[in-house]
């Protein structure tokens, strides 16, 4: 048998879970949905990924960025104004 690279595409809107589970983290844009940006895991790869890991500096510092991107491109600066958004239009969310 052959040595294949091989991946799988896993779709969350949990920042935690993403970057627990993949080398790679792809960003979509809201409206039209397109690739906004594509971020590398910190973590080690990922047979030696432990839970504990969510604790650490780096960990933390990337999923602040991330979050903070899908705010820019949301135009949502906090959760609040989400649910607020989405109580004002629930078919739109």
């Amino acid at each position: 048998h052959s040595h294949e690279n091989m991946g799988i595409i896993f779709v969350t809107h949990d920042v935690e879970e993403a970057l627990y589970l993949a080398d790679k983290i792809v960003i979509m844009s809201p409206n039209p949905g397109k690739i906004d940006q594509i971020v590398t895991s910190p973590l080690p790869q990922s047979s030696d990924r432990r839970m504990d890991m969510k604790h650490e500096p780096d960990f933390i510092s990337v999923k602040r960025q991330i979050l903070q991107r899908i705010r820019d491109t949301s135009n949502i600066q906090s959760s609040t104004d989400l649910l607020g958004r989405i109580r004002q239009h629930p078919t739109k969310y």
